[in-house]
């Protein structure tokens, strides 16, 4: 196997990999969309394909309109935050008090792998699944975690 083929191989690969995730992606108004980036890798990857990955940290996924139901003020969020439910900053997931405008709020629990969060005492707790992002309520009787 040649270095050429090597270094087409991992064009091409990288290539399809940028048209799929580019299509997950909300890149808003006048910006370069899926066509875009796919066309500036194949035509130019050394150059478009690093630009590429800066970029995709400013777009969101999609929001899928078939997702089930979540918890009132809660959508998908990055892996380490969430947002407050008053000032909408970012803030840790089990924090209490929020730290920009300092109202409390009902902090996530991270009990057996997974984050739980319930409104108040009254209402049940609900798990983030971290691979779609959605949450799911619980339907066990006996609460997660107190």
């Amino acid at each position: 196997m040649s270095i050429g083929f090597l270094v087409l191989l991992v064009v091409v690969g990288t290539t399809i990999w940028v048209g799929v995730d580019a299509s997950r992606r909300e890149w808003g108004e006048g910006k370069t969309g899926t066509a875009g980036w796919v066309v500036g890798c194949v035509l130019l990857w050394i150059v478009c394909f690093p630009i590429y990955l800066a970029k995709r940290r400013d777009a969101p996924l999609k929001e899928n309109a078939s997702s089930p139901v979540r918890p009132a003020g809660f959508v998908a969020l990055e892996r380490s935050f969430r947002e407050c439910p008053h000032c909408k900053e970012d803030m840790r997931r089990d924090a209490s008090v929020c730290p920009h405008c300092r109202e409390p709020s009902s902090p996530w629990r991270f009990h057996e792998g997974r984050w739980w969060w319930r409104a108040s005492a009254e209402e049940p707790w609900w798990w983030l699944d971290e691979r779609s992002e959605e949450w799911v309520q619980l339907e066990a009787a006996i609460p997660p975690v107190e």
